[in-house]
């Protein structure tokens, strides 16, 4: 699907409404002129359709993408190191909650990779069909980080367990990761990294 194809059907284009809504919400980039002998990163729209548990198609979602390929090490970024928790870690901290009978919840950050801090000083051109009126001649300077870029598998993480006896402090701290994010609560944890999760008031089973 090409932009002008996707900016003419109206579930395409407000999909990629909503995610400029979300850059721009969080301060994503500032336009600003061509910096001399500065590259700048090429970006492009990445569409998708999602699918419920029926089959049947719940949303269309439109995500803007860094052409992260050009960018060139030692210059645009120095580290791709993404933090991933290892699976016997996974499995430890879930066998716990399983031996102590504590309920396991489940949290997604919306565009989590949008709220890590860039380290390094990034250039990208403005979206395809969402070129700021008045400012063609003007790049993006991204603040924070974006789909596609070397370095954002770094910068930030989305998937959250939670767990514990003390119901109030997970209330509280649910809340408090409401209040500085676009959380969202997906209730009791039921599949998290290839584990399939079952839990009841008196027993959790945890499946492979």
């Amino acid at each position: 699907k090409t932009v002008l194809e996707a900016l003419t059907h109206p579930g395409w284009r407000q999909a990629m409404i909503d995610e400029m809504i979300a850059l721009d919400s969080n301060h994503t980039w500032v336009l600003v002129p061509p910096p001399p002998r500065k590259s700048v990163v090429g970006c492009r729209w990445v569409f998708n359709i999602k699918v419920g548990p029926g089959g049947q198609v719940d949303r269309l979602k439109a995500r803007l993408v860094a052409k992260g390929y050009t960018q060139v090490y030692g210059l645009d970024y120095s580290d791709t190191f993404s933090p991933v928790a290892k699976m016997a870690s996974v499995r430890l901290f879930l066998a716990m909650a399983a031996m102590r009978h504590w309920p396991l919840f489940q949290l997604d950050i919306k565009n989590a990779f949008l709220h890590g801090d860039l380290e390094e000083e990034i250039y990208m051109d403005q979206p395809p069909g969402f070129v700021a009126q008045g400012g063609s001649g003007l790049v993006c300077k991204l603040q924070k980080s974006l789909y596609g870029l070397k370095q954002s598998p770094r910068a930030w993480f989305d998937d959250i367990v939670i767990t514990g006896d003390d119901q109030e402090g997970i209330k509280a701290l649910k809340q408090h990761l409401f209040k500085h994010f676009q959380t969202k609560d997906l209730g009791p944890l039921r599949y998290f990294l290839g584990i399939e999760v079952a839990q009841s008031k008196s027993s959790e089973k945890i499946c492979p």
